[in-house]
């Protein structure tokens, strides 16, 4: 087949993933890979398709090609690291966090997505440390003091939990009884 048909595959593929069609998108990613395996696109399509399925081991197939194809492509080791928090791999999620903080470190969501990991393992100053961060890069992501807000109250202080969590509230104009 014609290599000049991978875009047409992948536009369809992008397609069929937005309906959630997965399978469909599946196929039409590996279609699209089959015929321009250097699409870093491709890989990372399919990746989500396959997250978006539970199937973790095989999304992280495709991150880590991508990775290999783009050692600097941040967001696929940002990704990866999702699909190892899945599967319970912590620590080789934070390896992979570091990374793409190393390659990008302005990158809020990667501080808040480890801070998040730190704290599933009760790594709580180094969980409070990247949503300071995160809020430091970007004041407007509310989702950082909520779960800033959050590690306080793990760690039993109260007060700062709550004021944190009003905070929030604020700057999310959402109520309280959300929480």
């Amino acid at each position: 087949m014609d290599s000049k048909f991978a875009v047409a595959y992948y536009n369809r593929a992008e397609a069929y993933y937005y309906l959630k069609e997965y399978e469909q998108a599946i196929s039409d990613f590996s279609k699209t890979i089959e015929l321009k395996p250097e699409r870093v696109d491709g890989y990372m399509g399919r990746a989500f398709a396959y997250r978006d399925t539970k199937q973790y081991d095989l999304a992280i197939q495709d991150y880590s090609e991508a990775i290999r194809l783009d050692p600097q492509l941040f967001e696929g080791y940002y990704y990866r690291a999702g699909s190892f928090s899945y599967q319970g791999q912590y620590e080789r999620a934070i390896q992979d966090l570091d990374e793409a903080i190393r390659i990008e470190p302005q990158y809020a969501t990667a501080y808040l997505r480890r801070g998040m990991v730190y704290q599933i393992i009760d790594k709580y100053e180094e969980a409070l440390r990247d949503f300071d961060e995160t809020i430091r890069l970007d004041p407007e992501y509310t989702d950082a003091y909520f779960v800033r807000g959050i590690t306080y109250d793990d760690l039993k202080q109260y007060e700062q939990a709550m004021k944190i969590l009003i905070s929030y509230s604020i700057k999310s104009r959402r109520g309280l009884w959300l929480l």
